[in-house]
C-alpha cells in the first residue's frame, strides 16, 4: 500500500479524535513513518496509549501540540525510545491567553 512508503503524516486542525486514530493506525502499515503530525486537534490521553502501542519502527517525532494531552499522556509518548514529541501549548490554543 501507498502508506507503506509514507514518512511524514500531517493531520493538523482536524477532528480526527482518539478513535479515528487508532483506526488509522490499526488499518495501515506506516513501517517508513518518521514523523507524525497532530497539532491542532481533539486528542486526549488515549492517544498517547494509541501511539504507545502502535508498531510504527522509524517513527522519530511527533507533534501534539494545541490538543488535550495532560502530562501524563506527554509523560508515556516520552518513554517511547528515539521520539521527540513537540507538546506546545497543550490544552490552549495560540489565539488564547493560558
Amino acid at each position: 500500500p501507498q502508506s507503506s512508503r509514507l514518512r511524514i503524516l500531517a493531520l493538523i486542525g482536524t477532528s480526527i479524535g482518539d478513535s479515528g486514530l487508532m483506526t488509522l493506525l490499526q488499518n495501515e502499515n506506516f513501517d517508513r513513518l518518521q514523523m507524525l503530525i497532530l497539532r491542532d486537534g481533539i486528542l486526549t490521553n488515549t492517544a498517547a496509549d494509541i501511539i504507545s502501542a502502535s508498531e510504527l519502527p522509524q517513527l522519530r517525532k511527533i507533534d501534539v501540540s494545541y490538543n488535550q494531552i495532560d502530562q501524563a499522556g506527554l509523560h508515556k509518548l516520552e518513554q517511547i525510545t528515539h521520539i521527540q514529541v513537540t507538546r506546545d501549548f497543550q490544552n490552549c490554543r495560540p489565539e488564547e491567553s493560558c
